[in-house]
């Protein structure tokens, strides 16, 4: 099936490397979409009322004929915006529609002017595209964990510090879409973010859970120091083992308060001396300095959940 994002009441976004990512074994490496996602993805079009279509090239290094696939209703009906294409995609767009509309100052390639025009004056009159789409994964992926959040004052013991809310993350993987926006965030993140590294770490079970698909879709193995933080098991000592000198790691986390957690992951990757040379995750409160983080979303700043840490309990002030 087809994934696509409702952008405004008259279009409609198709990552197309999302869709060929989860339609093709989980690989973040395959860039080329055959000409059966190419039909689905068209076939979906189709049945839609919406006119304009923005397809996301982002990550396809290469694409199949789409002209010689659509016929007078489709052309005369809908509208094609293919954003973010790579030169050798351009170079196939230019081939396959010969009158398409080129803009280099936007990375367009548009089946027609009139979707020029509606890409410039409504989808990006303010130069924020990208970050329409973005807003609207952020709120898909903050209202459930708004719901599913638990409001109670809690003591965070890796922290030493008390908080208002416990998110419960696992409900993320409980809805497959969602999941799946969150897991390719994060390997786009990593891909974009970090050009060499050796393993994914990760210290919790949900920091787990998403390691070992970001992993596999990566092709990255994954050093599991499960609940490292104020009790450390001979078992954790075991594993710690594993972490050889001169490697780099990416720490995956679910969330992320004061960085307590991933501030004591460093610590015992330079103890074996190796280092940990960024983090990514769902969700983070304050950001770690000197370090490259970089999350899904920021609490409170891309979503108003009304977060709050405090040294004491409410209870004492």
């Amino acid at each position: 099936m087809i994934v696509c994002h409702q952008i405004s009441e008259d279009c409609q976004y198709i990552p197309v490397h999302f869709n060929l990512v989860f339609n093709g074994g989980c690989d973040f490496y395959r860039d080329y979409p055959d000409d059966s996602l190419i039909l689905e993805m068209l076939a979906r079009i189709k049945d839609q009322k919406t006119r304009f279509f923005v397809i996301d090239l982002s990550f396809v290094r290469s694409i199949g004929y789409i002209n010689d696939k659509l016929d007078d209703s489709f052309r005369r009906d809908k509208v094609l915006i293919f954003y973010k294409a790579s030169e050798i995609v351009r170079a196939k767009l230019e081939d396959d529609f010969k009158d398409i509309v080129i803009d280099d100052s936007d990375n367009l390639y548009v089946s027609s002017e009139e979707g020029n025009r509606y890409f410039k004056y409504f989808l990006n009159k303010d130069g924020n595209f990208d970050a329409k789409v973005r807003s609207i994964k952020v709120r898909q992926v903050g209202d459930i964990l708004k719901d599913s959040a638990i409001y109670k004052e809690e003591y965070l013991e890796s922290s030493n510090i008390y908080a208002n809310t416990y998110f419960n993350v696992k409900a993320l993987f409980a809805d497959p879409l969602t999941f799946k926006i969150v897991v390719y965030d994060l390997c786009a993140t990593i891909r974009s973010n970090f050009h060499s590294f050796d393993a994914l770490l990760c210290v919790s079970n949900n920091g787990a859970a998403l390691s070992s698909v970001v992993g596999r879709m990566l092709r990255k193995s994954v050093i599991y120091l499960m609940n490292l933080g104020p009790h450390i098991t001979i078992k954790d000592a075991k594993v710690i083992e594993k972490i050889e000198i001169g490697q780099k790691f990416i720490f995956m986390y679910d969330f992320i308060c004061l960085g307590t957690e991933f501030k004591m992951a460093r610590m015992v990757a330079r103890m074996r001396g190796a280092e940990v040379i960024g983090g990514v995750g769902v969700a983070n409160h304050l950001p770690i300095p000197k370090l490259g983080n970089f999350s899904f979303m920021k609490i409170n700043e891309d979503y108003d959940f009304k977060y709050k840490l405090s040294i004491y309990p409410d209870s004492k002030g």
